[in-house]
């Protein structure tokens, strides 16, 4: 028999077993399990509330907490500190070489501060001890003006400025606050080197003060260098040296010569080299500072004018003036010939001057004739007399110059009435024709005669003669020019020169002369216009003279005068004309002198050059097909 179970209300209503009793059965079970659910909710929902309400008493009470601290706390954070080293030099130390410091920091309130203060760390030796200043070169982020204080602060003080203590100071009341300081040195430094300093960063507070604790430091340095003015150090493209004859001792005039001396023996310097040492900057101070080896093989050298000291001396280079020269002196030890002085600085390389030294016995005597023509009367301008001579000496052949006493002889005293005259004591300028001492002659009539040089006032003394020299006496009046150029053809734009030469009566060139009226009114014209930059030629006044020989001028031993010229860019023939003042013939005041130039054409210098070229070319082409066949004659042979 099947036990009888017992089936749930819900399911026997799901089968359909619906029923009153299987309806109130279940609708019982419900009911109940409802109340006992809800009164367990109930249950739960009290025991939270107190929870909840403890939660929130511990929280008011924690934030109550929180919110009692002060507001002057410490600083938050780590400092941050960024450096930029600062240059300075000996002439300038400012804010266009200044270094930086900027010091970045979490303020809690705007009571907090940082403070900057500084220690002199290192200096070169003798460099004083100097401070920096700080100014702000950033207010944005920093109070502003920002202050300048004391290391030690506190709300209430009024703190004395110092220059080299600086102070950030929160602007609002928490975030990031920076400041940015520049630095240099409060006095200009005397020595270059480098300055260091170490910079102590204090944090502050009201409340709490200095934060040791949070102290940050940094060292910065500002270097120092000298500038090139101030330089002691030589450079060799500003340095110089200059020889001179004498001990003149002011090297600031003193000007280079060829220097030609005695070589007797003296215990007396005879001739200076000044040494001018320069910095880079071309400045000449006392601050240069080198030393000068010197050498010389002909003589002796030595740093005092009354002592020699030998052929190799080193001498200290200490100016004693601005005008930066130290003078070497040169003495002569009887060797003859040219001595070569070098002298060998540490910093400014070497230099090298020479200076001739010469025998007091002569050798052989050259004279020279500047001028062709002399008039009447005895010569008085030394620079322009008609006869120089220059002897030289029996060891080296150099030039005696003025210390030799020369006589000058003519072979006519009724012409030229020299006989045994002395020439000039003094030498003359190199630079025209070479012939250093001057022996002024006298013309007593007209005619022509030769000058002769000797050694002694008497020929029986006489033991060396010179070369004879030519000169004619003019007695003529001045009546006619003549025109003359350098060429008789030149290119378009070319230089040339047109020469005025006077004549007297009988065609001959006049002496030297200076004119107030030697051409007629006009002076030369010309029959085209003369390129840009020709001399003006229309002065009818005028001196000749001999000219020298040179790339620039024509040479003429006759008196002369010329004009440069330039010819015209256009091809054709151009003259000159030039007709004499009313002193001269009729002749030349009407006719006068002329002279015809021939420019050539540009075109048939073209024409001319492309001729040139294709014969040039056509000789090649020649040549070319004679090395072909040659080519092809070996190649014919190689192969048989």
């Amino acid at each position: 028999m099947t036990p009888k179970k017992q089936v749930s209300p819900a399911i026997r209503i799901l089968r359909g077993e619906r029923d009153a009793s299987a309806r109130a059965t279940h609708l019982e079970a419900a009911t109940r399990k409802f109340l006992v659910t809800t009164n367990e909710r109930k249950y739960m929902s009290t025991k939270t509330n107190f929870k909840r309400i403890a939660l929130v008493a511990v929280a008011a009470l924690g934030l109550g907490v929180l919110s009692s601290v002060p507001s002057q706390a410490s600083i938050t954070g780590v400092l941050t500190v960024t450096a930029t080293n600062g240059t300075a030099t000996t002439a300038l130390a400012d804010s266009t070489t200044a270094g930086s410091v900027k010091v970045r920091w979490l303020a809690t309130g705007t009571t907090d501060s940082v403070v900057i203060s500084t220690s002199l760390n290192s200096q070169p030796s003798g460099g004083g001890s100097p401070t920096i200043n700080f100014f702000p070169t950033d207010t944005l982020t920093s109070v502003s003006p920002a202050t300048l204080v004391p290391a030690t602060r506190s709300a209430s003080s009024a703190a004395t400025a110092l220059q080299d203590t600086a102070v950030i100071q929160a602007a609002t009341s928490a975030g990031y606050v920076s400041g940015t300081f520049a630095f240099q040195l409060s006095t200009l430094p005397t020595v270059a080197g480098t300055y260091t300093y170490t910079l102590t960063i204090t944090p502050h507070s009201v409340t709490l003060g200095a934060e040791t604790t949070k102290v940050v430091t940094q060292d910065v340095s500002i270097v120092v260098t000298a500038p090139a003015s101030a330089s002691t150090t030589a450079a060799s493209v500003y340095s110089s040296t200059v020889i001179v004859s004498g001990t003149t001792v002011d090297s600031s005039t003193a000007t280079e010569t060829s220097v030609s001396l005695a070589a007797t023996a003296s215990a007396t310097a005879k001739a200076t080299v000044f040494v001018k040492l320069r910095n880079a900057a071309g400045t000449a101070t006392q601050n240069v500072k080198d030393s000068l080896t010197v050498t010389i093989d002909k003589g002796n050298t030595g740093s005092s004018s009354t002592a020699a000291l030998g052929k190799s001396v080193i001498i200290d280079y200490n100016t004693s003036g601005t005008a930066g020269g130290v003078p070497v002196y040169v003495f002569a030890d009887g060797s003859a010939g040219t001595a070569t002085i070098t002298i060998a600085t540490k910093n400014a390389g070497s230099f090298t001057q020479t200076l001739t030294w010469y025998g007091t016995t002569a050798k052989s005597i050259v004279a020279g004739g500047r001028l062709t023509v002399i008039a009447v009367g005895a010569e008085t301008a030394a620079s322009t007399n008609a006869v120089r001579a220059q002897a030289f000496d029996a060891v080296g052949g150099a030039s005696l110059a003025s210390s030799m006493d020369l006589y000058a002889y003519s072979s006519d005293t009724a012409v030229i009435s020299n006989y045994g005259t002395a020439c000039g004591a003094t030498a003359v300028s190199s630079s025209d024709g070479l012939w250093y001492t001057y022996c002024p002659l006298t013309g007593v009539k007209a005619g022509t005669a030769t000058i002769t040089i000797r050694d002694a006032a008497t020929v029986a003394l006489s033991t060396i003669a010179s070369n004879a020299v030519s000169v004619r006496v003019s007695e003529g009046v001045a009546t006619s020019i003549k025109l003359t150029t350098d060429k008789a053809s030149y290119a378009p734009g070319e230089k040339g020169y047109v020469i005025v030469t006077v004549l007297d009566a009988a065609g001959l060139v006049m002496p030297k002369r200076s004119s107030t009226a030697t051409l007629a009114s006009g002076g030369i014209s010309t029959t085209a216009q003369l390129g840009n930059s020709s001399d003006t030629m229309t002065a009818t006044t005028f001196a000749t003279d001999r000219s020298s020989s040179s790339a620039t001028a024509p040479s003429s031993n006759d008196p002369i005068k010329y004009y440069l010229f330039y010819a015209p860019t256009q091809g054709g023939s151009l003259t000159f004309t030039a007709k004499g003042a009313s002193t001269f013939s009729v002749a030349s005041q009407t006719t006068g002198s002329s002279v015809t130039i021939t420019v050539a054409d540009n075109a048939a210098s073209a024409l001319a050059a492309v001729t040139a070229l294709a014969t040039t070319v056509a000789s090649l082409k020649t040549l070319i097909t004679t090395l072909t066949n040659l080519v092809l004659k070996i190649q014919k042979k190689v192969k048989a």
